[in-house]
């Protein structure tokens, strides 16, 4: 599927394709069977599967074996039962041609719910995210120590520094000094020694920490834990509960265990100077990371006209800006696409440490515009890493696309990656072979957004992509956000990426700036000294 079918079809599907775009969908599947073929299957899994999400277990469980049953029965008869209580009245044009394939696309999407992967089994859970790591010193027995990384159960060794742990359950740990951790499950972890705070806000209540003489669980609450080399344990509840081996410690209230082996705990008196968790992140001082930034595009340039060949700024590229060649077109790309550009000043304007737009933005004009520009190193998704891009976008109305998308310049149409927003302002994520992933939430209307874009690559597991788009009126964290927009797992990822590509499509002009891509999320989104 080309990207232009790909792009009026996600508009298809989001309601938001206008009559001019349905004519010209039509035309483009008119020419090829094959891209019929997967339309029509990405239809019937976009219907099916936002069945079953709706549905209870039990209930959705007998509508994929009752479904199953009939699928032998016949393909007209299934597919048009299947359709009826999918979406009643709302069948597309587009399926006229649908009925030979979507009772094969149906057993498929089954299959995989039925039938899990084999061999997932033996990748180890993705458990945690380290999402700080502030003057660090990991010992030998610590494996993944880059911030952003994703963490799989095994030991964290800390020996100097301060360190932040996301466990996908949704509790947050700071780790600081000489602390040895062993990561356990999404809601479990085992302190030996060393000094950790947790936080755990609400829809993240049951984290569990073990230590040498008790077990902890947490009820909702923060609360501070040392532990020290013989195994005795204290415990400080600064909000909430915390239940201490079936014993409630409230908040301001600790407990201590001595060492030993001696599993009997006694509650003392609170220490006020305790450490709060923001305290331990002060304590840390963690600092913007521009300086490891990989790429980097500001258009600070004065304001005027340009060629597309003088906007060769910034860093982290091997060239300056182009137009697609003639292999790299789309069907929906106007040849007349002029090479001229214009940079200007004071569109873009967020209250952040960095404003875009104050040294130059680039304007990209009313119609369907595509840039490319080649980058000096290309991003290889191909084992365990993570890459983030971040951006602003200044609109002045709804109704503008924007894509951000990474793509190879040796197999151009072979695969990508791309991050923006329809013309409805619903985030969306972007794979080769038109797989799409839409977020739930729209973008406020006009003004300028600030979006940070995750690539997670993993070697023997799905890779993760995320997306978060934040308006001026957002709060923009210091630390990698947990509340993405767009959160898309089950995609592999594989190859190099050495092409960004800039394409937007409205009916007013849209301003660009700030893009940025490095290996955290200090390094791609700003912070201000002593923010924590």
């Amino acid at each position: 599927m080309n990207d232009r079918l790909d792009e009026l079809w996600t508009d298809y599907l989001e309601g938001e394709l206008e009559n001019s775009g349905l004519t010209e969908l039509d035309a483009l599947l008119s020419r090829d069977e094959a891209r019929v073929r997967q339309v029509c299957d990405d239809y019937q899994q976009h219907r099916l599967l936002g069945r079953l999400h709706a549905e209870g277990p039990a209930d959705r469980d007998r509508f994929v074996k009752r479904t199953l049953e009939r699928l032998a029965a016949g393909h007209d008869e299934f597919t048009r039962a299947t359709l009826s209580r999918l979406d009643p009245g709302a069948r597309p044009r587009i399926l006229r041609w649908a009925i030979p394939s979507l009772a094969a696309a149906a057993a498929i999407v089954f299959a995989a719910i039925l039938w899990p992967r084999g061999g997932d089994s033996e990748v180890p859970p993705v458990i945690a995210s380290l999402i700080l790591s502030e003057d660090c010193v990991w010992a030998d027995d610590t494996s993944v120590t880059d911030e952003g990384r994703a963490l799989h159960p095994g030991f964290l060794t800390l020996q100097k520094g301060n360190a932040v742990i996301r466990f996908t359950g949704g509790a947050e740990m700071v780790m600081s000094g000489e602390t040895q951790l062993e990561l356990l499950s999404a809601s479990r972890a085992r302190l030996a020694h060393g000094e950790v705070v947790i936080r755990a806000d609400e829809g993240a209540e049951g984290f569990v920490l073990e230590t040498p003489a008790s077990e902890l669980v947490d009820l909702g609450t923060e609360f501070v834990v040392w532990v020290d080399r013989g195994g005795a344990t204290r415990m400080q509840v600064h909000e909430g509960l915390v239940s201490a081996d079936g014993e409630l410690v409230e908040a301001g209230q600790a407990i201590r265990f001595e060492g030993g082996g001696s599993k009997v705990g006694r509650k003392v008196a609170g220490d006020p100077q305790a450490p709060r968790f923001s305290e331990m992140l002060r304590r840390a001082n963690p600092r913007a990371r521009p300086d490891l930034m990989r790429v980097y595009e500001g258009f600070d340039l004065p304001a005027g006209n340009y060629n597309l060949d003088e906007l060769d700024g910034g860093k982290g590229w091997s060239g300056p800006w182009r137009l697609p060649e003639a292999d790299e077109k789309t069907d929906g790309y106007h040849a007349a696409a002029s090479p001229n550009v214009t940079v200007v000043h004071g569109r873009l304007d967020i209250p952040w440490p960095v404003r875009g737009g104050r040294k130059g933005a680039l304007e990209l004009g009313a119609g369907r515009q595509t840039k490319i520009r080649p980058l000096a190193e290309s991003i290889n998704l191909a084992g365990e890493q993570v890459t983030f891009l971040s951006f602003m976008v200044a609109t002045p109305e709804r109704g503008s696309t924007v894509d951000l998308t990474l793509r190879s310049s040796e197999r151009f149409w072979g695969g990508k990656l791309g991050f923006g927003w329809t013309s409805s302002g619903r985030p969306i994520v972007r794979t080769g072979g038109g797989s799409i992933s839409r977020g739930t939430r729209s973008i406020p209307e006009g003004g300028t957004i600030f979006c940070v874009a995750r690539i997670r690559s993993r070697a023997d597991a799905p890779d993760e992509l995320s997306l978060r788009c934040y308006h001026p009126s957002d709060s923009l964290p210091f630390l990698e956000t947990a509340d993405w927009d767009v959160e898309s797992h089950q995609v592999d990822l594989s190859g190099r990426f050495d092409l960004l590509e800039v394409t937007t499509e409205g009916s007013s002009p849209v301003w660009l700036d700030e893009l940025r891509i490095g290996p955290t999320w200090r390094s791609v989104a700003p912070i201000r000294d002593n923010e924590p």
